[in-house]
């Protein structure tokens, strides 16, 4: 099978205009995605992976403290950054939506800005169009400890069959990482502009449409609560 796949003309969306209330108490001042990880913004930390990778195009759905976002990128002539501004919080799947106007490629890209799994980028692109997915989510071995984070079931050809946001694990599910690739016809065809991707659209659209799950053995990691922030300080991302 012959994939085209140019990196640097593939839009990776960071969703990073969540109100952030549970790091709030660490960074009253600041929207999570800015959080110091060891005298940089995890924000940066997180660019920085994806450039090394040879992806350059990067479109930041931002909303919450989104002026300080935009003023920290402004001075930034050599990275390539759009955008897509939230006026009223839309969600997660909605802050994609309002994203679609920036997208040329008829897939994309899509992830968390408070959380990181290390992965190929290239290789997950190029199991979503092998599988012909509508999308395909990067999912992790679950972590029993984990309560606050969607698990799913795959069957033996790696479709995901079941997706329950907040669930309580389960032997032989798997951890969403908070890494997409969606084709942007069926984000656009969704009736809603305001809408969670977790909570709402993933869990409607396994039943009628190719939804597949991309294994990984690697850890996520995620900087949502002060508890996870502390552990996640010691981890140095940019070298993995």
């Amino acid at each position: 099978m012959s994939i085209d796949l140019n990196k640097k003309n593939t839009d990776i969306l960071i969703l990073c205009g969540g109100l952030g209330t549970r790091l709030r108490s660490l960074f009253p001042d600041a929207p999570k995605a800015l959080a110091n990880i060891n005298g940089m913004p995890f924000l940066d930390t997180l660019i920085s992976v994806i450039y090394k990778q040879g992806f350059k195009k990067i479109i930041l759905c931002v909303g919450h403290m989104k002026h300080k976002i935009i003023d920290h990128y402004s001075g930034e002539s050599n990275l390539n950054i759009r955008y897509a501004i939230e006026k009223n919080l839309l969600g997660t799947g909605g802050a994609i939506k309002n994203a679609l106007p920036l997208i040329e490629k008829p897939f994309f890209i899509a992830m968390n800005g408070d959380s990181y799994c290390d992965i190929n980028l290239e290789d997950l692109i190029i199991f979503h169009l092998k599988t012909k997915a509508d999308v395909s989510i990067v999912i992790s071995t679950a972590d029993p400890s984990r309560k606050d984070t969607g698990l799913i079931n795959v069957d033996k050809f790696d479709k995901i069959v079941t997706f329950k946001e907040k669930s309580n694990y389960k032997s032989g599910l798997y951890l969403n990482a908070g890494i997409y690739v969606m084709n942007k016809n069926i984000i656009e065809k969704y009736e809603a502009n305001k809408f969670s991707l977790e909570i709402d659209f993933l869990p409607s659209m396994i039943k009628t449409n190719k939804i597949y799950g991309f294994k990984t053995t690697n850890p996520v990691f995620d900087i949502g609560t002060p508890k996870r922030y502390q552990k996640f300080i010691n981890l140095d991302i940019k070298n993995t």
